[in-house]
């Protein structure tokens, strides 16, 4: 669950974090890849405990439990951003 999250979100919130703010693009690129580069290793890290242990079932559950958050959270983040279209408005926007 969390790769299929960062292979899916990350192209998105790379381009979303540099279009955000175009005159600060360096600090939001740095910032961005710093929050990745170390959730991935906290993650890791936690990750290493459940294998440790043989609790897979453990770790896929909070893999999933913790996905679900980050899911809603970018969704609806990019939602809100003034730059991004509405379902309704891809149909006007694909038909034309």
């Amino acid at each position: 669950m969390i790769g299929g999250c960062y292979s899916i979100f990350h192209s998105t919130m790379q381009a979303w974090a540099t279009d955000i703010a175009p005159e600060v693009r360096g600090t939001a690129a740095a910032l961005f890849v710093t929050a990745a580069f170390t959730g991935g290793a906290i993650g890791t890290g936690l990750g290493a405990l459940f294998v440790q242990r043989h609790q897979y079932g453990l770790l896929f559950l909070t893999a999933a439990a913790l996905s679900l958050p980050v899911v809603i959270t970018g969704a609806v983040a990019r939602a809100r951003y003034p730059g991004s279209i509405l379902p309704e408005q891809v149909a006007e926007v694909a038909g034309s």
